[in-house]
Protein backbone atom coordinates (compact mmCIF):
# COMPACT_ATOMS: atom_id res chain seq x y z
CA UNK A 1 0.00 0.00 0.00
CA UNK A 2 1.17 3.41 -0.89
CA UNK A 3 1.43 6.11 1.88
CA UNK A 4 1.28 8.55 -0.76
CA UNK A 5 -2.31 9.27 -2.25
CA UNK A 6 -1.50 10.26 -6.11
CA UNK A 7 -5.69 9.95 -6.42
CA UNK A 8 -5.85 13.21 -4.02
CA UNK A 9 -2.99 14.71 -5.98
CA UNK A 10 -4.13 14.41 -8.88
CA UNK A 11 -8.15 15.56 -7.73
CA UNK A 12 -6.91 18.48 -5.35
CA UNK A 13 -4.62 19.43 -8.93
CA UNK A 14 -7.82 19.61 -11.14
CA UNK A 15 -9.35 21.72 -7.76
CA UNK A 16 -7.31 24.23 -8.24
CA UNK A 17 -7.68 24.68 -11.78
CA UNK A 18 -4.87 22.85 -13.34
CA UNK A 19 -5.42 21.50 -16.92
CA UNK A 20 -6.29 17.34 -16.39
CA UNK A 21 -3.80 16.45 -18.81
CA UNK A 22 -0.95 18.35 -16.22
CA UNK A 23 -2.70 16.95 -13.06
CA UNK A 24 -2.63 13.61 -14.89
CA UNK A 25 0.78 13.63 -15.81
CA UNK A 26 2.23 15.04 -12.88
CA UNK A 27 0.57 12.20 -10.91
CA UNK A 28 1.92 9.46 -13.01
CA UNK A 29 5.04 11.44 -12.81
CA UNK A 30 5.23 12.13 -9.02
CA UNK A 31 4.27 7.76 -8.74
CA UNK A 32 7.02 6.82 -11.04
CA UNK A 33 9.25 9.18 -8.65
CA UNK A 34 7.80 7.52 -5.46
CA UNK A 35 8.32 4.44 -6.85
CA UNK A 36 11.89 4.96 -8.28
CA UNK A 37 12.67 6.01 -4.79
CA UNK A 38 11.76 3.31 -3.04
CA UNK A 39 13.58 0.59 -5.76
CA UNK A 40 16.37 2.59 -4.40
CA UNK A 41 16.14 2.41 -1.09
CA UNK A 42 15.32 -1.63 -1.11
CA UNK A 43 18.07 -1.91 -3.09
CA UNK A 44 20.46 -0.34 -0.20
CA UNK A 45 19.11 -2.87 1.72
CA UNK A 46 15.74 -1.23 3.45
CA UNK A 47 12.90 -2.86 4.39
CA UNK A 48 9.70 -2.00 2.30
CA UNK A 49 7.55 -0.32 4.62
CA UNK A 50 11.37 1.70 5.58
CA UNK A 51 11.47 2.55 1.97
CA UNK A 52 8.11 3.38 1.58
CA UNK A 53 7.83 5.94 4.27
CA UNK A 54 11.39 7.49 3.50
CA UNK A 55 10.06 8.10 -0.48
CA UNK A 56 6.98 9.81 0.68
CA UNK A 57 9.00 12.01 3.19
CA UNK A 58 11.31 12.79 -0.04
CA UNK A 59 8.05 13.87 -2.29
CA UNK A 60 6.77 15.90 0.67
CA UNK A 61 2.83 16.55 1.29
CA UNK A 62 0.02 15.99 -1.58
CA UNK A 63 -0.82 20.13 0.24
CA UNK A 64 2.78 21.66 -0.83
CA UNK A 65 3.02 19.85 -3.91
CA UNK A 66 -0.84 21.25 -4.98
CA UNK A 67 0.76 24.39 -3.94
CA UNK A 68 3.71 24.33 -5.56
CA UNK A 69 2.06 23.72 -8.67
CA UNK A 70 -1.08 25.56 -8.47
CA UNK A 71 1.09 28.97 -8.51
CA UNK A 72 2.40 28.28 -12.04
CA UNK A 73 0.15 30.09 -14.50
CA UNK A 74 0.97 28.44 -17.34
CA UNK A 75 -0.51 25.42 -15.73
CA UNK A 76 -4.09 26.23 -15.60
CA UNK A 77 -6.90 25.96 -17.18
CA UNK A 78 -7.83 29.10 -19.71
CA UNK A 79 -10.93 29.57 -17.71
CA UNK A 80 -8.52 30.30 -14.64
CA UNK A 81 -6.08 32.46 -16.24
CA UNK A 82 -8.77 34.24 -18.02
CA UNK A 83 -11.72 34.73 -15.99
CA UNK A 84 -13.26 37.89 -17.32
CA UNK A 85 -13.01 35.88 -20.68
CA UNK A 86 -14.92 32.66 -19.25
CA UNK A 87 -17.57 35.35 -18.21
CA UNK A 88 -18.45 36.23 -21.50
CA UNK A 89 -17.53 33.38 -23.57
CA UNK A 90 -19.62 30.41 -21.56
CA UNK A 91 -22.99 32.38 -22.17
CA UNK A 92 -22.26 32.67 -25.62
CA UNK A 93 -21.46 29.22 -26.21
CA UNK A 94 -24.73 27.82 -23.92
CA UNK A 95 -26.41 30.54 -26.70
CA UNK A 96 -25.25 28.60 -29.56
CA UNK A 97 -25.11 24.96 -28.03
CA UNK A 98 -28.54 24.80 -26.47
CA UNK A 99 -30.42 25.80 -29.64
CA UNK A 100 -28.15 23.82 -31.72
CA UNK A 101 -28.14 20.14 -29.53
CA UNK A 102 -31.41 19.01 -30.90
CA UNK A 103 -30.30 19.49 -34.66
CA UNK A 104 -27.01 18.12 -33.67
CA UNK A 105 -28.00 14.95 -32.21
CA UNK A 106 -31.13 14.78 -35.13
CA UNK A 107 -28.36 14.64 -37.60
CA UNK A 108 -25.92 11.63 -35.76
CA UNK A 109 -29.82 10.37 -35.47
CA UNK A 110 -31.17 10.49 -39.21
CA UNK A 111 -32.28 6.77 -39.50
CA UNK A 112 -33.52 6.20 -36.49
CA UNK A 113 -35.28 9.48 -36.62
CA UNK A 114 -36.92 8.24 -40.15
CA UNK A 115 -37.84 5.36 -39.09
CA UNK A 116 -39.74 6.70 -35.90
CA UNK A 117 -41.29 9.29 -37.99
CA UNK A 118 -42.47 6.68 -40.79
CA UNK A 119 -44.03 4.54 -37.43
CA UNK A 120 -46.13 7.80 -36.41
CA UNK A 121 -47.27 8.50 -39.90
CA UNK A 122 -48.70 4.69 -40.37
CA UNK A 123 -50.25 5.01 -37.31
CA UNK A 124 -51.62 8.24 -38.12
CA UNK A 125 -52.97 6.92 -41.56
CA UNK A 126 -54.12 3.64 -39.85
CA UNK A 127 -55.86 5.58 -37.15
CA UNK A 128 -57.55 7.76 -39.44
CA UNK A 129 -59.02 5.20 -41.68
CA UNK A 130 -60.62 3.07 -38.74
CA UNK A 131 -62.02 6.00 -37.86
CA UNK A 132 -63.35 7.13 -40.78
CA UNK A 133 -64.67 3.68 -41.77
CA UNK A 134 -66.39 3.46 -38.33
CA UNK A 135 -68.13 6.97 -38.86
CA UNK A 136 -69.21 5.81 -42.73
CA UNK A 137 -70.61 2.49 -40.84
CA UNK A 138 -72.66 5.20 -38.82
CA UNK A 139 -73.92 7.41 -41.32
CA UNK A 140 -74.71 4.70 -43.66
CA UNK A 141 -74.80 1.38 -41.38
Amino acid sequence: MREFDFDALHEQLLECGIRPDCARRAASEMRDHFDDLVDERTAGGAPEDVARRDAAAALGTVEHLVASMSGRRELKTWIYRYPLAAILFYPLACLVAIPATPVIAGIANAPVLARWSMSLVAAGVLTATLLLTLQLLILFG
